[in-house]
């Protein structure tokens, strides 16, 4: 849906609400359009910026943990356990910003931390500029940016150095950057109430009464999702919050830096609880590289430690988050999502021209996307738009069935399904009724997720 935002809208349309109540940071679009501009209107154009900034935030969270840390061990092995994330390279290659913003809150992070090191005019310049872009690229990027003015108020008040007061002019800036943008773009958005009325639903929002147990119950799901980010098992997220855990205890004793990864996690449940921004798989993407750093410094911390002691076994500790992610990754890899074009082409291949299509509503997105690559589609001019009946009474059902006369196809994806094979509730409901009017299945293509029909009487 995002991807015909891109396509249908000018630049200066881009700046208006977008159709489909899909949202998006501006940057982000503008990025997408230049390229699709300038490489073509392919799906794989579309998906060449999220996938530039995950290869990208490879190199990021080795430099990210070689600042932190000062070892390359960690560093390395954070970048080996990040590039064979299966959630991260999923949404790496969707037409979605979530791998912008993991590039972008790794970007910020790393530019702070230069600068603290170096403490110059240089590195200054570059974390304000940064500061100023990231709120243009990334809806995430206030979150770090309030973090690590978090980190800094601490910083300076404990020991009161120029160069930490200095680092509060890039914030300030991005402060400032966000104000403009919230005027702009936040403010008053027409899909603000829906937003907040759907992750409500989802239980992406934190309970208001910290007293009660459904608070703890969802303080404790969200932590549990959020690790389960990393290895993405349902059993494996306890041994990832151990390794944090021994992370956090060793490292605070030594440096308090540490928290600029821990802060935008404590943040982000806290926006959870205002209903200010939700808690939710693909919106805290952003945090995997930040508890990958945590998780690798842990595992290192302990195998540098059993290698002192002389125990042997330190060395299955660092092979078993990459086994764990390669097989992960084997296992899910090539993904299967509703596989809408094997339909179309299949449709393709057997259409007539006097045939009309009827698109279930869930599908549209991807068939408007798509049609143009399938010359016997393309050229039909009846083509009917179908309304969704879950959920809906008998009359509302009945009309949609007296839309469809003489012969037909239906298209169905994107569908709520038990399997991604079986007959959902709507198609059962048409196929039912349908026949009971004298129609019979001249054609069927069943594939992932998908399912073309062409009924004839």
């Amino acid at each position: 849906m995002l991807s015909l935002n891109i396509l249908d809208h000018s630049f200066v349309e881009l700046l208006q609400p977008l159709d489909r109540n899909q949202v998006a940071p501006i940057g982000f679009l503008f990025i997408e359009k230049c390229v699709v501009t300038i490489l073509g209107d392919s799906d794989w154009c579309l998906r060449l910026l999220p996938y530039l900034s995950y290869l990208l935030s490879i190199v990021l969270i080795y430099k990210l943990n070689r600042l932190l840390f000062k070892s390359s061990k960690i560093a390395l092995l954070a970048s080996a356990i990040f590039s064979l994330n299966f959630l991260v390279l999923n949404y790496s290659i969707e037409v979605k910003q979530y791998s912008t913003d993991i590039f972008t809150s790794l970007l910020l992070i790393i530019s702070f931390l230069n600068y603290l090191k170096q403490s110059n005019r240089k590195s200054l310049f570059y974390y304000s500029v940064i500061a100023i872009l990231s709120i243009w690229l990334s809806n995430i990027s206030i979150i770090i940016l309030f973090s690590i003015g978090l980190f800094t108020l601490y910083s300076f008040y404990k020991n009161k150095k120029q160069e930490v007061l200095k680092a509060s002019l890039p914030l300030m800036l991005g402060l400032g950057s966000f104000c403009i943008y919230y005027v702009l773009f936040i403010n008053n958005h027409p899909t603000k109430a829906m937003m907040v009325d759907y992750w409500g639903k989802a239980g992406a929002f934190l309970p208001y009464d910290v007293f009660s147990l459904d608070f703890y119950q969802s303080l404790f799901l969200k932590v549990e999702l959020l690790f389960k980010t990393v290895l993405v098992s349902k059993r494996l997220w306890l041994i990832s919050l151990l390794f944090v855990l021994i992370a956090i205890i060793t490292s605070l004793k030594k440096d308090k830096i540490i928290l600029v990864l821990l802060l935008p996690i404590l943040v982000h449940l806290g926006l959870s609880y205002f209903k200010l921004y939700p808690f939710d798989v693909r919106l805290v993407l952003y945090l995997v590289p930040l508890l990958i750093s945590l998780i690798s410094a842990g595992i290192i911390f302990t195998y540098d430690y059993l290698t002192v002691k002389n125990i042997k076994i330190g060395v299955l500790l660092v092979l078993f988050p990459l086994v764990t992610s390669l097989y992960i990754a084997y296992k899910k890899v090539p993904v299967q999502i509703e596989e809408i074009k094997e339909s179309m082409a299949y449709m393709n291949t057997h259409i007539n021209p006097k045939d009309t299509i009827y698109v279930y509503y869930s599908s549209e997105p991807a068939f408007l996307f798509y049609k143009k690559n399938y010359p016997q589609i393309d050229a039909l001019n009846s083509i009917i738009w179908g309304n969704g009946i879950r959920g809906r009474d008998k009359s509302v059902k009945e009309v949609e069935l007296s839309r469809l006369s003489g012969d037909f196809w239906m298209l169905f994806s994107h569908l709520d399904q038990k399997g991604p094979y079986d007959v959902s509730p709507e198609e059962a409901y048409f196929i039912k009724n349908l026949k009971t009017k004298g129609y019979r299945i001249e054609h069927q293509k069943t594939n992932y997720g998908s399912t073309v029909y062409k009924f004839v009487k």
